[in-house]
């Protein structure tokens, strides 16, 4: 996956010196090669993640507590072939808000059908480029997920103060996610992102979430 289709390419190649055009510089680099580059945000999340979710075929997020009293909740996913540690450091340094928790989730690795097999962190698998077949299950595992990650936040805060979203996959589970929630959320966040099994839409929408603030970015 690109930076530069995150926008993060001019990000990275400031905060981290990475070369221009070096989309894996972040995966690569992940957190263990941050304390020469950048060592005051290592300190920062490592300072402030926490343990409390676990899943058995996801890997903990980070999660970035927040500098005051916790009033909302921000749960943001990846995009296919990246990992949380990109999206939890722009929360954290350029988007930390000082009452806001940030949670940011890893996907599972698993084959990717379009990329012949390879394996990588995705929330489904993707069979074309034309979007005619979505992986059902493997979309529906991840909402399941989320889902869960959602509940946890609402034993500290309202379910109105959560939001949820997403850049590309990510964002479409994200969708998927807020929409079928059982609560009513604060608002859903998709970045080039689209609505997954889309032929289910509107049975499947909950009336908590039917007129919750949605946000669509490309």
């Amino acid at each position: 996956v690109s930076t530069q289709s995150t926008g993060l390419h001019s990000y990275l190649v400031k905060k981290l010196r990475c070369k221009p055009f070096d989309g894996n510089c972040m995966l690569k680099s992940g957190l263990r090669n941050l304390p020469a580059r950048v060592p005051s945000l290592r300190y920062y999340i490592w300072r402030y993640t926490s343990k409390t979710f676990r899943s058995e075929n996801m890997s903990s997020p980070i999660v970035i507590q927040p500098r005051g009293a916790h009033k909302a909740s921000v749960i943001f996913l990846h995009g296919r072939g990246d990992t949380c540690h990109g999206w939890a450091q722009v929360m954290g340094e350029e988007l930390n808000i000082k009452h806001v928790k940030y949670i940011c989730p890893t996907a599972s690795t698993i084959p990717i059908t379009i990329n012949k097999g390879m394996r990588m962190p995705a929330w489904y698998d993707k069979f074309d480029k034309e979007f005619a077949k979505d992986d059902k299950s493997g979309i529906m595992r991840s909402v399941v997920h989320v889902h869960a990650l959602i509940a946890e936040e609402e034993k500290v805060v309202p379910s109105d103060k959560i939001f949820v979203g997403g850049f590309s996959q990510g964002g479409a589970v994200a969708l998927y996610s807020g929409l079928t929630y059982k609560n009513r959320l604060g608002g859903i966040i998709g970045l080039s992102c689209y609505l997954p099994l889309n032929t289910e839409f509107p049975d499947v929408v909950d009336s908590q979430n039917s007129a919750t603030p949605i946000i669509l970015c490309h």
